[in-house]
């Protein structure tokens, strides 16, 4: 006979009945201001003037969403989830590369074993989520996972509207 399939169902509840989120009372964003030039709107008295934005000054990486990229992710093994979270740390900004520190991952991450390292390595590959470059160490990112920075600046050519 086949086994049904355990179906978790969404508690209903009134978001507001949750109360403040614990982590953002002490929570400090830093931010820095940038004018955007050539760009003006109209302020309450109708004259015109610059466009400014509030951006996070704190380094980010952004992990794209849905529930694809989310059961590739599920169907890596533990030390690959390990090493794909340590590279969301590395990626610098705007950049669809990076060097990977063995030696600094496997002492961030108390391995002592190459194989290891080169099990999740090799399954992150397979994977698609990064490949070798020319380069010895350094790896191409797979932007469709994830980025540190705007695609669209760095993709131009690959916006679709």
């Amino acid at each position: 006979m086949e086994e049904k399939k355990k179906r978790e169902f969404r508690p209903k509840f009134n978001e507001e009945l949750l109360g403040d989120n614990p982590f953002a009372l002490k929570l400090q964003i830093q931010v820095n201001i940038k004018e955007f030039h050539d760009q003006y709107k109209k302020d309450k008295d109708g004259d015109w003037i610059p466009v400014f934005s509030e951006l996070e000054a704190d380094k980010a990486c952004k992990v794209y969403v849905d529930s694809e990229r989310r059961l590739r992710v599920n169907k890596l093994s533990p030390r690959s989830k390990e090493l794909l979270m340590w590279l969301f740390y590395e990626v610098k900004s705007g950049q669809d590369y990076l060097w990977l520190n063995r030696v600094r991952y496997m002492d961030e991450n108390n391995i002592s074993s190459p194989n290891t390292y080169r099990t999740a390595l090799n399954e992150l590959i397979t994977g698609g989520f990064i490949t070798r470059t020319v380069v010895n160490a350094v790896y191409w990112i797979n932007p469709s996972i994830f980025f540190n920075g705007s695609r669209i600046r760095k993709f131009p050519n690959s916006i679709k509207h």
